[in-house]
């Protein structure tokens, strides 16, 4: 497990599409986990995901943007295999609770590490 608090500071900056000065993403808790069984000798299944609650509401022009705040927790296949100093990671996370979340697309990752011998 991975646990994470991601802060954000104002963009005094944003997208001049939005005729705004300033924006500030709402604070967020999040974590990734993972779990997994050892079913060969250098081959491990399992599942893996994450969670995500943000924690205060956005802000658009100094103005708190209510009901803002986002969640969304994720489980998914997990399979990683190594092979001497090579180790190949494949996950693949679905959204299965979420709420003001834009995008439910699963999400994909495919790791691939050498490990260089001394």
């Amino acid at each position: 497990m991975r646990f994470r608090y991601m802060w954000n500071s104002k963009n005094n900056d944003p997208f001049v599409g939005l005729g705004v000065d300033e924006t500030q993403p709402g604070q967020a808790f999040y974590m990734n986990y993972g779990v997994s069984y050892n079913v060969g000798k250098e081959f491990r299944v399992g599942a893996a995901g994450y969670y995500l609650q943000q924690l205060s509401d956005h802000k658009i022009a100094g103005n708190t943007i209510p009901n803002s705040k986002e969640m969304v927790f994720s489980i998914g296949p997990s399979f990683f295999k190594q092979y001497k100093t090579y180790m190949f990671r494949l996950t693949a996370a679905f959204d299965v609770a979420s709420e003001n979340r834009w995008s439910q697309a699963p999400f994909v990752n495919f790791t691939f590490t050498k490990v260089w011998p001394k």
